[in-house]
């Protein structure tokens, strides 16, 4: 996954060339690896080179020999396995679980995508100090990268969820009076002929029809506020069960089979 190249020249500083001739013998330069043992690196070969160069001197041009070795170190592998990429594929799929609880349940998802999140900072700055500090792109950045990024869309995703299940509450709130007109009761008083003062009560407009289609509307209103309560967050929820997971398996194909590639 990742490669190290050490250079070591050899050269006078005192005579050159017309009186110190550097050159390494053939085969090259012979090397035991069963002797070296190094932590995280695995010493793979040692390529050997000409680094001769000139340098002007008054006025004349003197030739320095000069010959340089290249120690070529591959990382292990299985180290960085365990210690960072097995706990951290474990850390984006436990962010994954927010998906299934409920939208309600607003403190178990934050706390669970807020401390998914702080653990991969936290992981990711733990191996950049074990890491050499160069100015290109590493393998573990690209990794680490992605995993933070997935789980703070995961959150976001709660978010979008959250807000979808706000604003069908308040959509419903609003329809409801719409579609089900309340029954219009008056209070007479009638005065009979026993001059007994009685009071009834009469509602206007509420003919067996009307009943009928009112109460028909107002199952209709219950159903589809339902729906707007119910639905929406769980199609987010479900969608977001097979987008994330897939995605993250997509870019796991992509990266081992690119960088293991790369490594041979």
């Amino acid at each position: 996954m990742d490669r190290q190249r050490c250079s070591l020249p050899v050269e006078s500083f005192n005579f050159y060339a017309k009186y110190i001739n550097l050159t390494f013998q053939p085969p090259g330069i012979y090397f035991n690896n069963f002797k070296f043992k190094i932590p995280q690196y695995t010493l793979s070969s040692v390529e050997p080179r000409d680094c001769s160069y000139h340098y002007q001197y008054e006025n004349s041009y003197l030739n320095h020999t000069c010959v340089e070795a290249s120690f070529i170190f591959d990382r292990q592998f299985s180290y960085y396995f365990v210690q960072m990429y097995l706990p951290s594929i474990l850390i984006v799929l436990v962010s994954f679980l927010s998906f299934w609880i409920p939208v309600e349940n607003v403190s178990g998802r934050v706390m669970l995508g807020v401390t998914s999140l702080l653990t991969l900072a936290t992981q990711f700055t733990t191996a950049q100090r074990s890491l050499p500090p160069v100015s290109y792109m590493k393998a573990m950045d690209v990794w680490m990268f992605f995993c933070i990024v997935v789980v703070f869309f995961a959150m976001g995703e709660f978010t979008l969820a959250y807000s979808f299940k706000n604003l069908r509450l308040g959509v419903g709130s609003r329809v409801r009076p719409l579609l089900v007109r309340p029954r219009k009761v008056a209070t007479i008083t009638v005065l009979p002929g026993d001059a007994e003062v009685t009071k009834r009560r009469i509602a206007f407009g509420a003919t067996a029809d009307s009943e009928e289609q009112l109460d028909q509307n107002e199952g209709l209103v219950n159903r589809f506020l339902s729906w707007l309560n119910k639905g929406n967050s769980s199609v987010i929820d479900n969608v977001s069960k097979i987008i994330f997971p897939t995605t993250f398996g997509v870019f796991n194909i992509i990266y081992w089979m690119y960088y293991t590639r790369a490594q041979k």
